[in-house]
């Protein structure tokens, strides 16, 4: 298919069965510790054209972060030095809270006014 132009495409608004070629497909006789966490493949057509597909885990990202990924690899391929939105690497974020530790006071006013 890319040796083709881009125009054998067509109309995106419905998914083709030709459009596997161009997506990344996880193997699934793999352990899951061995599954890349992120794949990012770019195809190249041969009139200059390209198309990216992205897998990705959802640890890794949501829709709305892997759309601002996407974003920021777009205006970096545009030349752009940086993002416009800069990545944050402080991974203070990332500890996880400790949820176990409750009020207990609260907890139990909540339930005598729900009750009362």
């Amino acid at each position: 298919m890319v040796d083709n132009s881009l125009s054998v495409l067509g109309d995106l608004d419905q998914l083709k069965p030709s459009f596997k070629q161009l997506l990344f497909r996880f193997p699934f006789d793999i352990a899951l510790e061995e599954v890349h966490p992120m794949v990012l493949q770019v195809n190249q057509f041969a009139c200059g054209g390209f198309v990216v597909a992205v897998s990705f885990h959802h640890s890794v990202c949501d829709g709305r972060g892997v759309g601002q990924f996407l974003k920021g690899l777009g205006e970096m391929a545009r030349g752009y030095v940086k993002p416009c939105i800069e990545p944050i690497s402080d991974r203070v974020l990332l500890k996880p809270r400790n949820i176990l530790v409750h009020d207990i006071e609260l907890i139990e006013e909540n339930i005598k006014s729900t009750f009362h």
